[in-house]
Protein backbone atom coordinates (compact mmCIF):
# COMPACT_ATOMS: atom_id res chain seq x y z
CA UNK A 1 0.00 0.00 0.00
CA UNK A 2 1.00 3.62 -0.29
CA UNK A 3 1.64 3.81 3.43
CA UNK A 4 4.40 1.24 3.49
CA UNK A 5 7.44 2.15 5.58
CA UNK A 6 9.14 4.29 2.92
CA UNK A 7 6.25 6.73 2.56
CA UNK A 8 5.29 6.70 6.24
CA UNK A 9 8.77 7.70 7.39
CA UNK A 10 9.38 10.40 4.82
CA UNK A 11 5.95 12.00 5.06
CA UNK A 12 4.87 11.13 8.58
CA UNK A 13 5.09 14.83 9.57
CA UNK A 14 1.30 14.97 9.03
CA UNK A 15 -0.34 11.63 8.37
CA UNK A 16 -4.10 11.92 8.78
CA UNK A 17 -5.97 9.13 10.50
CA UNK A 18 -9.15 7.71 9.05
CA UNK A 19 -11.55 9.68 11.23
CA UNK A 20 -10.06 12.97 10.01
CA UNK A 21 -9.99 11.87 6.37
CA UNK A 22 -13.62 10.74 6.59
CA UNK A 23 -14.55 14.14 8.01
CA UNK A 24 -12.81 15.90 5.09
CA UNK A 25 -14.53 13.65 2.56
CA UNK A 26 -17.92 14.15 4.18
CA UNK A 27 -17.38 17.91 4.26
CA UNK A 28 -16.98 17.79 0.46
CA UNK A 29 -20.24 15.91 0.07
CA UNK A 30 -18.66 12.53 -0.57
CA UNK A 31 -20.41 9.36 0.68
CA UNK A 32 -18.94 7.79 3.84
CA UNK A 33 -20.51 5.48 6.43
CA UNK A 34 -22.28 7.02 9.41
CA UNK A 35 -20.20 6.99 12.55
CA UNK A 36 -18.57 8.80 15.44
CA UNK A 37 -15.50 8.91 17.66
CA UNK A 38 -15.38 7.09 20.98
CA UNK A 39 -12.83 7.55 23.75
CA UNK A 40 -13.93 4.85 26.19
CA UNK A 41 -16.10 1.69 26.20
CA UNK A 42 -19.17 3.64 27.32
CA UNK A 43 -19.06 6.05 24.37
CA UNK A 44 -18.50 3.08 22.00
CA UNK A 45 -21.73 1.56 23.27
CA UNK A 46 -23.65 4.83 23.03
CA UNK A 47 -22.62 5.47 19.40
CA UNK A 48 -23.22 1.85 18.42
CA UNK A 49 -26.78 1.95 19.76
CA UNK A 50 -27.43 5.12 17.76
CA UNK A 51 -26.19 3.30 14.64
CA UNK A 52 -28.37 0.25 15.22
CA UNK A 53 -25.94 -2.01 17.11
CA UNK A 54 -24.16 -3.68 14.17
CA UNK A 55 -20.92 -1.71 13.78
CA UNK A 56 -17.25 -1.71 12.81
CA UNK A 57 -14.75 -0.61 15.47
CA UNK A 58 -11.61 1.00 14.04
CA UNK A 59 -8.86 1.95 16.54
CA UNK A 60 -7.19 5.21 15.56
CA UNK A 61 -3.68 6.49 16.26
CA UNK A 62 -0.30 7.07 14.61
CA UNK A 63 1.21 4.03 16.32
CA UNK A 64 -1.35 1.53 15.04
CA UNK A 65 -0.62 1.36 11.28
CA UNK A 66 -1.77 -2.26 11.08
CA UNK A 67 -4.74 -1.74 13.34
CA UNK A 68 -7.32 -4.42 13.87
CA UNK A 69 -10.81 -3.68 12.59
CA UNK A 70 -13.43 -5.39 14.73
CA UNK A 71 -16.95 -6.18 13.48
CA UNK A 72 -19.54 -6.36 16.22
CA UNK A 73 -22.94 -7.92 15.59
CA UNK A 74 -24.68 -7.39 18.93
CA UNK A 75 -24.44 -5.57 22.24
CA UNK A 76 -22.81 -8.52 24.04
CA UNK A 77 -19.98 -8.68 21.50
CA UNK A 78 -19.74 -4.90 21.59
CA UNK A 79 -19.20 -4.82 25.36
CA UNK A 80 -16.46 -7.45 25.13
CA UNK A 81 -14.62 -5.85 22.20
CA UNK A 82 -14.85 -2.24 23.41
CA UNK A 83 -13.34 -3.21 26.77
CA UNK A 84 -10.58 -5.21 25.08
CA UNK A 85 -9.72 -2.49 22.55
CA UNK A 86 -9.07 0.12 25.23
CA UNK A 87 -6.91 -2.27 27.27
CA UNK A 88 -3.09 -1.92 27.05
CA UNK A 89 -2.76 -5.47 25.67
CA UNK A 90 -4.78 -4.85 22.49
CA UNK A 91 -2.03 -3.04 20.54
CA UNK A 92 1.67 -2.31 21.00
CA UNK A 93 0.62 1.21 22.05
CA UNK A 94 -2.58 1.71 23.98
CA UNK A 95 -5.55 2.80 21.89
CA UNK A 96 -7.03 6.11 23.01
CA UNK A 97 -9.74 6.66 20.40
CA UNK A 98 -11.91 4.46 18.21
CA UNK A 99 -13.90 5.26 15.10
CA UNK A 100 -17.29 3.56 15.42
CA UNK A 101 -19.06 3.14 12.08
CA UNK A 102 -22.16 1.41 10.83
CA UNK A 103 -21.30 -1.95 9.35
CA UNK A 104 -21.76 -1.90 5.58
CA UNK A 105 -23.05 -5.20 4.23
CA UNK A 106 -23.93 -6.81 0.91
CA UNK A 107 -21.25 -5.16 -1.23
CA UNK A 108 -21.91 -5.72 -4.92
CA UNK A 109 -18.38 -4.60 -5.87
CA UNK A 110 -15.29 -3.32 -4.06
CA UNK A 111 -12.32 -1.33 -5.36
CA UNK A 112 -9.04 0.15 -4.14
CA UNK A 113 -8.44 3.80 -5.15
CA UNK A 114 -5.50 6.10 -4.43
CA UNK A 115 -4.03 9.40 -5.55
CA UNK A 116 -0.46 10.39 -4.77
CA UNK A 117 2.37 12.67 -5.87
CA UNK A 118 4.98 10.83 -7.93
CA UNK A 119 8.21 12.37 -6.66
CA UNK A 120 10.18 11.28 -9.73
CA UNK A 121 7.71 12.38 -12.43
CA UNK A 122 6.57 15.44 -10.42
CA UNK A 123 2.90 14.79 -11.11
CA UNK A 124 -0.16 13.21 -9.58
CA UNK A 125 -0.88 9.55 -10.19
CA UNK A 126 -4.02 7.47 -9.74
CA UNK A 127 -4.13 3.76 -8.93
CA UNK A 128 -7.32 1.72 -9.17
CA UNK A 129 -8.09 -1.97 -9.05
CA UNK A 130 -10.91 -4.31 -8.18
CA UNK A 131 -10.39 -6.02 -4.84
CA UNK A 132 -10.36 -9.79 -4.58
CA UNK A 133 -8.72 -12.42 -2.40
CA UNK A 134 -5.23 -11.15 -3.34
CA UNK A 135 -3.65 -8.99 -0.58
CA UNK A 136 -3.38 -5.32 -1.57
CA UNK A 137 0.40 -5.24 -1.24
CA UNK A 138 0.79 -8.28 -3.50
CA UNK A 139 -1.60 -6.74 -6.01
CA UNK A 140 0.40 -3.53 -6.20
CA UNK A 141 3.68 -5.40 -6.57
CA UNK A 142 2.42 -7.71 -9.32
CA UNK A 143 0.44 -4.96 -11.13
CA UNK A 144 -1.93 -7.67 -12.33
CA UNK A 145 -5.29 -6.02 -12.97
CA UNK A 146 -4.03 -2.65 -11.68
CA UNK A 147 -4.96 0.54 -13.54
CA UNK A 148 -2.43 3.37 -13.07
CA UNK A 149 -2.78 6.74 -14.74
CA UNK A 150 -0.89 10.06 -14.56
CA UNK A 151 -3.09 13.13 -14.14
CA UNK A 152 -2.12 16.42 -15.77
CA UNK A 153 -1.42 19.05 -13.06
CA UNK A 154 -3.39 21.76 -14.91
CA UNK A 155 -5.94 19.97 -17.08
CA UNK A 156 -6.84 17.28 -14.55
CA UNK A 157 -8.87 14.42 -16.00
CA UNK A 158 -8.83 14.70 -19.80
CA UNK A 159 -11.31 13.06 -22.19
CA UNK A 160 -8.62 10.48 -23.00
CA UNK A 161 -8.21 9.74 -19.27
CA UNK A 162 -11.96 9.25 -18.85
CA UNK A 163 -12.13 6.99 -21.89
CA UNK A 164 -9.30 4.84 -20.53
CA UNK A 165 -11.00 4.69 -17.14
CA UNK A 166 -14.34 3.77 -18.69
CA UNK A 167 -12.67 0.99 -20.67
CA UNK A 168 -10.96 -0.38 -17.54
CA UNK A 169 -14.28 -0.43 -15.66
CA UNK A 170 -16.19 -2.04 -18.50
CA UNK A 171 -18.49 -4.67 -17.06
CA UNK A 172 -18.67 -3.05 -13.62
CA UNK A 173 -22.04 -2.00 -12.24
CA UNK A 174 -22.84 1.69 -11.97
CA UNK A 175 -19.52 2.64 -13.59
CA UNK A 176 -20.74 6.09 -14.71
CA UNK A 177 -21.50 7.02 -11.11
CA UNK A 178 -18.19 5.51 -10.02
CA UNK A 179 -16.22 7.60 -12.51
CA UNK A 180 -18.00 10.73 -11.26
CA UNK A 181 -17.13 9.76 -7.68
CA UNK A 182 -13.46 9.22 -8.60
CA UNK A 183 -13.29 12.75 -10.04
CA UNK A 184 -14.85 14.21 -6.90
CA UNK A 185 -12.37 12.36 -4.69
CA UNK A 186 -9.53 13.75 -6.80
CA UNK A 187 -10.87 17.30 -6.38
CA UNK A 188 -10.92 16.76 -2.61
CA UNK A 189 -7.34 15.44 -2.78
CA UNK A 190 -6.24 18.66 -4.52
CA UNK A 191 -8.36 21.04 -2.42
CA UNK A 192 -7.01 19.65 0.84
CA UNK A 193 -3.34 19.89 -0.28
CA UNK A 194 -2.75 16.18 0.16
CA UNK A 195 0.29 14.38 -1.22
CA UNK A 196 -1.38 10.98 -0.80
CA UNK A 197 -4.98 9.90 -0.42
CA UNK A 198 -5.58 6.16 -0.16
CA UNK A 199 -9.14 4.84 -0.20
CA UNK A 200 -8.45 1.21 0.57
CA UNK A 201 -12.09 0.26 0.13
CA UNK A 202 -14.67 1.83 -2.18
CA UNK A 203 -17.79 -0.32 -2.08
CA UNK A 204 -20.95 -0.45 -4.15
CA UNK A 205 -23.84 -0.95 -1.73
CA UNK A 206 -27.56 -1.13 -2.32
CA UNK A 207 -27.71 2.67 -2.03
CA UNK A 208 -24.69 3.46 -4.23
CA UNK A 209 -20.92 3.89 -3.97
CA UNK A 210 -19.45 4.52 -0.51
CA UNK A 211 -15.90 5.34 0.65
CA UNK A 212 -15.50 2.71 3.34
CA UNK A 213 -11.88 3.08 4.48
CA UNK A 214 -9.33 5.85 3.87
CA UNK A 215 -6.14 7.53 5.07
CA UNK A 216 -4.10 10.46 3.79
CA UNK A 217 -0.94 12.56 4.11
CA UNK A 218 -1.04 16.36 4.21
CA UNK A 219 1.60 18.34 2.30
CA UNK A 220 3.95 19.78 4.93
CA UNK A 221 4.14 23.05 2.97
CA UNK A 222 0.38 23.53 3.40
CA UNK A 223 0.25 23.50 7.20
CA UNK A 224 -0.45 27.23 7.38
CA UNK A 225 -3.50 26.82 5.13
CA UNK A 226 -4.91 24.06 7.34
CA UNK A 227 -4.14 25.43 10.79
CA UNK A 228 -7.22 23.95 12.50
CA UNK A 229 -6.54 20.50 11.09
CA UNK A 230 -2.87 20.63 12.08
CA UNK A 231 -3.72 21.68 15.63
CA UNK A 232 -6.25 18.86 15.91
CA UNK A 233 -3.66 16.27 14.86
CA UNK A 234 -0.97 17.72 17.13
CA UNK A 235 -3.31 17.97 20.10
CA UNK A 236 -4.82 14.48 19.89
CA UNK A 237 -2.22 12.29 18.20
CA UNK A 238 1.29 13.65 18.61
CA UNK A 239 3.37 12.25 21.43
CA UNK A 240 6.07 14.12 23.36
CA UNK A 241 8.88 13.04 21.01
CA UNK A 242 7.11 14.38 17.96
CA UNK A 243 6.30 17.67 19.67
CA UNK A 244 9.94 17.99 20.79
CA UNK A 245 11.11 17.35 17.22
CA UNK A 246 8.80 20.05 15.88
CA UNK A 247 9.95 22.58 18.48
CA UNK A 248 13.53 21.94 17.31
CA UNK A 249 12.47 22.32 13.64
CA UNK A 250 13.27 18.66 12.94
CA UNK A 251 11.24 16.24 10.88
CA UNK A 252 10.47 13.09 12.77
CA UNK A 253 9.03 9.70 11.91
CA UNK A 254 8.60 6.35 13.55
CA UNK A 255 8.49 2.87 12.05
CA UNK A 256 8.68 -0.71 13.35
CA UNK A 257 12.42 -1.30 13.01
CA UNK A 258 15.33 -1.39 15.42
CA UNK A 259 17.75 1.26 14.04
CA UNK A 260 17.61 4.99 14.73
CA UNK A 261 18.61 7.26 11.82
CA UNK A 262 19.66 10.93 11.76
CA UNK A 263 19.80 12.51 8.30
CA UNK A 264 19.61 15.94 6.73
CA UNK A 265 17.40 15.17 3.73
CA UNK A 266 14.96 12.73 2.16
CA UNK A 267 17.52 11.47 -0.33
CA UNK A 268 19.87 10.37 2.43
CA UNK A 269 16.99 8.86 4.36
CA UNK A 270 15.92 6.73 1.39
CA UNK A 271 19.51 5.66 0.73
CA UNK A 272 19.95 4.71 4.38
CA UNK A 273 16.75 2.69 4.28
CA UNK A 274 18.00 0.79 1.24
CA UNK A 275 21.30 0.06 3.00
CA UNK A 276 19.49 -1.15 6.12
CA UNK A 277 17.25 -3.40 4.06
CA UNK A 278 20.28 -4.94 2.35
CA UNK A 279 21.65 -5.99 5.74
CA UNK A 280 18.26 -7.13 7.13
CA UNK A 281 17.79 -4.01 9.22
CA UNK A 282 14.86 -1.64 9.48
CA UNK A 283 14.44 1.96 10.57
CA UNK A 284 12.88 2.55 13.99
CA UNK A 285 13.03 6.34 14.23
CA UNK A 286 13.94 9.00 11.69
CA UNK A 287 15.09 12.51 12.60
CA UNK A 288 15.90 14.97 9.82
CA UNK A 289 18.06 17.95 10.81
CA UNK A 290 18.93 20.83 8.54
CA UNK A 291 22.35 21.14 6.92
CA UNK A 292 24.98 22.82 9.07
CA UNK A 293 23.33 21.72 12.30
CA UNK A 294 25.22 22.84 15.41
CA UNK A 295 26.40 20.54 18.21
CA UNK A 296 23.35 21.44 20.31
CA UNK A 297 21.04 20.47 17.44
CA UNK A 298 22.76 17.11 17.06
CA UNK A 299 22.52 16.53 20.83
CA UNK A 300 18.75 17.15 20.66
CA UNK A 301 18.41 14.86 17.63
CA UNK A 302 20.29 12.05 19.38
CA UNK A 303 18.17 12.45 22.52
CA UNK A 304 15.00 12.07 20.43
Amino acid sequence: MLFRSELSIIYITMKLQEYLVKALLKEKGLPVPRGGMAYDPESVLRIAIQLGGSVALKPQGVDTPNRKVVLSHNIHELNEWSTQIFSPEFEAHQVKQVLVEEKVQNLREEFYLSFFVDQHLKQNQMILFKKDATPTRDKLLSRDGVFQMPIHPLRGFTEANLDDLDHFLEGSDERVGFIELIQKVYKCYLKQDLIALEVTSVGLTLTGWTLLSAQAVLDEHAFDRHEKLVKKVEGHEWDDLKKEAKSSRFKFGRSKGNVGVICNGRGLAMTTMDALEKYQGDMAKYVAVQGGAAALDMHRAISI
